[in-house]
């Protein structure tokens, strides 16, 4: 991952693929938040979130390298705000587990491939201060989302550990809702 870029924490618009604004088709607000929408862009579902803050952006494509989040798109300019695209994967978010639908609880292999994700991000240095991921109805696709709270680190036992207790403390909360199954 490009550490030095994302330590100084200055991104332009010319560093990403550019789409046109009419591709961008069919907003609809995803539940009550006012800067994330689904959206189709030449007939693919996909994700719109505005975004003053390149930051995410940057961060999205890095993630893409590594063979983790959804796959970044790019950008677009709708009515004169800037919009992230992305991939729309779907599924449950592990933000809020009393949120998911009734009956849904986060399997061993869901959980074993959060933690494989995470350890790649911390092999690359990146610290979550926030993690969260879009898991399918089934438990069998994981995706790593919203690395907008992620930093860069020196790799070490602190930030192993410290990242290790991010993840440890969503599926606490998954935990106590009694949304972990067998």
């Amino acid at each position: 991952m490009n550490g030095d870029r994302l330590r100084a924490g200055v991104f332009h618009a010319t560093e990403f693929h550019r789409l046109q604004e009419a591709w961008l088709e069919n907003l609809v607000p995803l539940g009550a938040r006012r800067d994330l929408f689904r959206a189709t862009i030449q007939g693919h579902a996909v994700i719109s979130k505005k975004t003053a803050n390149l930051k995410e952006a940057a961060w999205l494509q890095e993630l893409n390298a590594v063979g983790l989040g959804p796959k970044l798109h790019g950008l677009v300019e709708k009515d004169g705000e800037p919009f992230m695209v992305m991939v729309d994967v779907g599924g449950i978010n592990t933000q809020a587990p009393m949120l998911a639908p009734r009956g849904f609880k986060l399997n061993a292999e869901a959980i074993a491939e959060m933690r494989r994700q995470l350890g790649i991000l911390l092999e690359n240095g990146v610290y979550p201060l926030d993690i969260q991921f879009q898991i399918s109805a089934d438990g069998r696709r994981v995706v790593l989302i919203d690395p907008e709270l992620f930093r860069m680190r020196t790799p070490g036992p602190e930030l192993d550990r410290q990242g290790r207790m991010t993840l440890e403390t969503l599926l606490f909360n998954w935990r106590l809702d009694e949304r972990i199954g067998e």
